[in-house]
């Protein structure tokens, strides 16, 4: 973004297809499915030009951690995921809600 270069959808094609084919073969149970659409939902960020689209998918990135979290009692990586939605969140508050009013 600083350069101005535009992500090339193939590269967000390819991540989210390497992230689904290890989801896939790492595949145990039910909360696996939480990690694969939060490892989508990363890559989905990362391929925003515009600051909201990234704020949003990363808002919903550290909701499905931190339920992940919780199934699976990964409670050691519960500050990080908490540290990543509050973020989000505070800046979905301050620059896009509060810039409209």
């Amino acid at each position: 973004n600083l350069k101005n270069i535009k992500p090339h959808a193939m590269f967000t094609v390819f991540f989210m297809a390497v992230f689904l084919m290890c989801s896939i073969a790492t595949y145990q149970g039910f909360e696996d499915i939480i990690s694969a659409i939060a490892a989508l939902t990363c890559a989905m960020a990362l391929s925003r030009t515009k600051p909201s689209g990234y704020r949003f998918f990363m808002l919903l990135n550290g909701l499905l951690w931190l339920i992940y979290d919780l199934c699976v009692g990964a409670y050691g990586m519960m500050f990080s995921h908490i540290i990543t939605f509050a973020s989000a969140g505070t800046g979905i508050i301050r620059l896009e809600i509060k810039k409209t009013k």
